[in-house]
């Protein structure tokens, strides 16, 4: 080939030589850099069988036609393996339950209406919380029906004297506790504790508990005062609060209870600090929630208000608690 392109460009003679010294060096290189690669590529193999330089060289076509099929054979059964069966079946139902997901989420949100609770929280109103509300409406017609007339009871009974008050203070509380749980929730069980909260040297302090019907022992968390606690910005807004819905404000009180809401007697002040809050806990969101959320929004602490307003008239509450 060489001798041949010298002739077809009618090198001259003095030429020849360098010119054929170059390409067989090139046809060398080419030979050994190619020999090299080949063999690089063979060290990559892995599995029971593997192709030598030395099949290729002479040509073991069955064996190599053999290697490529048992290749083949080993890939297919790594595809077939129950592991990977199994992770390709946990990836599906991961994929089908994020579309779920997210097709029912677009459904929720598609005309759905909000709850516009403080601070600045708001709620969906599904179907289940329609289809609860008359039940609410009748439960509260309830509540504020025993409550008044044990509030028109108990201003009867105050006097001069101010230690007789202390009691019936308390027993009103308790009273309007009870009713809380009965009336308001439908349970006389421990899954609803409704307790009242004083102020006193500095610290909103345990008053009196009321576990479902019975007076409630437990101990309760003394909240210092200006701690921007739910009871001071309560009393601020003049608004019930829930703890889920303004977790800022929630004071750490290691509570058991699921989520509890605080109403803060604004027209009630020691020192202008607020003196007397009430706080509604519920065990079992997914039961009681609803419930508590309608409170909120019907803005119970105005109808408490109101009660403890016709009270404070006949028994002056902070002067006969501090």
């Amino acid at each position: 080939m060489g001798k041949t392109f010298i002739s077809y460009l009618s090198i001259q003679k003095e030429h020849v030589s360098g010119i054929l010294l170059t390409l067989i060096i090139g046809l060398i290189l080419s030979v050994y850099i190619s020999f090299k690669k080949l063999c690089v590529l063979l060290k990559e193999q892995s599995g029971e069988k593997v192709i030598r330089v030395l099949d290729i060289v002479l040509g073991y076509h069955e064996f190599i036609k053999q290697y490529y099929e048992n290749r083949l054979n080993d890939t297919s059964d790594i595809a077939e393996s129950e592991k990977i069966k199994r992770k390709n079946k946990e990836l599906e139902q991961k994929e089908e339950y994020l579309i779920e997901f997210e097709r029912r989420m677009l459904d929720q949100k598609k005309g759905l209406l909000f709850f516009k609770l403080p601070e600045q929280s708001e709620i969906p109103v599904t179907n289940s919380f329609i289809r609860k509300m008359p039940m609410y409406v009748d439960n509260i017609c309830k509540f504020k029906s025993d409550v008044d007339r044990l509030t028109k009871e108990f201003c009867e009974k105050f006097s001069q004297d101010k230690e007789d008050n202390k009691e019936l203070l308390k027993a009103y509380f308790v009273g309007i506790g009870m009713y809380v749980s009965n009336d308001l929730f439908g349970s006389s069980g421990t899954n609803i504790r409704t307790h009242f909260r004083i102020l006193r040297n500095g610290q909103h302090v345990k008053y009196t508990a009321v576990l479902g019907s019975k007076i409630s022992n437990d101990k309760i968390t003394e909240i210092p005062q200006n701690s921007n606690s739910m009871i001071d910005k309560s009393f601020e807004l003049k608004k019930s609060l829930i703890a889920s819905l303004n977790p800022e404000y929630n004071y750490d009180t290691k509570t058991k209870w699921d989520d509890y809401m605080t109403i803060t007697y604004y027209n009630l002040k020691g020192c202008d600090e607020p003196f007397l809050s009430m706080a509604i806990s519920i065990k079992y969101v997914e039961q009681y929630g609803d419930m508590l959320y309608f409170l909120n929004f019907y803005k119970i602490e105005e109808c408490m208000d109101s009660y403890i307003k016709m009270i404070d008239r006949e028994c002056d509450i902070v002067n006969t608690l501090k």
